[in-house]
């Protein structure tokens, strides 16, 4: 026969579905080190007696579902798939170094412009308490447009919201006409300009561009295209400082993780394909993620997806893309008394650590159908434990002292690759406030003497999170 394989023939393809149970094709495929797809089925059971010793006279189908168990290295780029899985809101965010004081205090969420470009976006995250300081803004689409090839180009763009003087830039899953160039900063001018219209510039106020040639595809326009180097300024606080030199939005983005809070969180339709044959399962939400980073190794992920019931699937052709690694050699350990003091805090040397992540999925049957109705959410949890050497008491008085608390940042940056100009593929996991639970040392007489602590993760009210994090990468869209 044709078909027998080994695992390594095994395929897992992930696609975010746009509305929950709805399949959609996989944008990535995961390099599985282990996965499977489980299907489960529930019975009901007659133990009625039927004046004999037999225990079951008859059994039904009542329910069926589907769980995926894979691990992986975690990797760069389909890491954001499992991390969007797992939080549930991400922005994909342009950094803005800040190189020297900020005057006022910028408001996470508000508006901010760029001078020069005039270029709009909203603040999503604000590093500020150490001395490197750190802005993550995020560009997001203004909508899909139509432009005519004529002198001028008139763009179509329902309630764009536009006014004169505002930065303006474009990209295209196709060709733009001739005259006007994707990823580049334009300005809306006062001529053409409707509710629903606008014509544009080169130059603030200049003269309106034409456009010649053909074009195809879909156009999407965006509230400017930031420069860096630039004043910029929070709408609501006033705020202002002067940002850095930046990666060219086009090629580089920091994407921003933090917890919705809703019990609705992203579903997946989740893909196998083997020499027998091709399925899926829909409706696909994750209900647990663990990583692990010890030394001499990869970053490698472990996630549970729960899901519908397998069906069949079209013939797919998976397909791979060189992706970026995370090592432990990569990592670094931060340990401060509170959040705020995590950008200035030093190093600690550790060997390990492995986090878990639990969503506690439920799923909810109605009548009708053995297939479930859906998947939701419920209580988010984070706990972990992490190794280091015992030459000190610190971490040992941490789970000794009344009501101790900490605040952990893991952060991978692999240094071995540049993305854009400068960049490195970087991850980075903020934990604001940690209890702890257990201690313990080794005592081997010829090995070192090490320690684990085990600890969890408790909402921190005054940053509003359990747990945030940040991912670097060449994707520019948002997962």
């Amino acid at each position: 026969m044709a078909n027998e394989h080994i695992g390594r023939k095994q395929s897992i393809g992930v696609g975010k579905e746009a509305t929950s149970g709805t399949s959609v094709s996989a944008a990535r495929w995961i390099p599985k080190i282990s996965g499977e797809f489980t299907p489960t089925n529930f019975t009901a059971d007659d133990i009625g007696a039927y004046g004999v010793i037999d225990e079951l006279r008859d059994q039904q189908l009542v329910k069926t579902i589907t769980t995926v168990d894979f691990s992986c290295d975690f990797r760069d780029v389909y890491g954001g798939d499992l991390l969007m899985g797992l939080f549930g809101t991400e922005y994909s965010c342009i950094r803005f170094p800040i190189p020297g004081s900020i005057t006022g205090t910028f408001t996470v969420g508000e508006t901010v412009t760029e001078t020069t470009t005039v270029a709009k976006g909203t603040l999503r995250r604000a590093d500020v308490g150490g001395t490197s300081k750190v802005l993550f803004i995020d560009s997001p689409a203004v909508g899909t447009f139509t432009v005519t090839i004529a002198s001028p180009a008139v763009f179509s763009l329902t309630a764009h919201g536009f006014v004169a003087g505002d930065g303006v830039s474009f990209t295209t899953t196709g060709a733009l006409p001739t005259g006007i160039v994707a990823n580049t900063n334009y300005f809306v001018i006062a001529a053409g300009l409707t509710a629903n219209a606008f014509e544009i510039s080169a130059t603030s106020g200049g003269a309106a561009i034409n456009a010649t040639g053909s074009q195809s595809g879909t156009h999407t326009a965006y509230r400017g295209y930031f420069a860096g180097g630039n004043t910029l300024t929070g709408a609501t606080s006033t705020a202002t400082a002067t940002g850095g030199t930046i990666e060219a939005p086009s090629a580089v983005r920091t994407h921003v993780y933090t917890l919705l809070n809703n019990n609705t969180h992203p579903s997946y339709t989740i893909y196998g394909s083997d020499p027998v044959g091709d399925f899926k399962s829909v409706y696909c939400m994750l209900d647990s993620l663990d990583m692990e980073i010890a030394s001499g190794g990869f970053a490698v992920a472990k996630a549970k997806f729960m899901g519908k019931k397998i069906q069949s699937a079209s013939t797919q052709t998976p397909s791979y893309t060189a992706q970026n690694a995370f090592l432990a050699k990569y990592a670094t350990f931060y340990d401060a008394s509170a959040y705020t003091g995590l950008d200035a805090a030093a190093a600690t040397v550790i060997k390990s650590m492995k986090l878990n992540w639990k969503k506690n999925l439920v799923d909810f049957q109605g009548w009708g159908a053995t297939d479930v109705t859906g998947f939701y959410n419920r209580q988010y949890s984070l706990s972990g434990e992490l190794v280091l050497l015992y030459n000190a008491t610190t971490f040992q008085t941490y789970t000794t002292t009344s009501n101790q608390t900490r605040a952990f940042r893991i952060k991978l940056s692999n240094t071995d690759q540049t993305i854009g100009s400068s960049s490195n593929p970087t991850l980075q996991i903020d934990i604001p406030q940690v209890t702890f639970k257990d201690w313990k040392r080794s005592s081997g007489n010829n090995d070192l003497v090490e320690q684990t602590i085990s600890f969890k993760a408790v909402y921190d009210i005054t940053t509003s999170q359990t747990c945030g994090c940040l991912l670097t990468n060449t994707s520019t869209a948002q997962y």
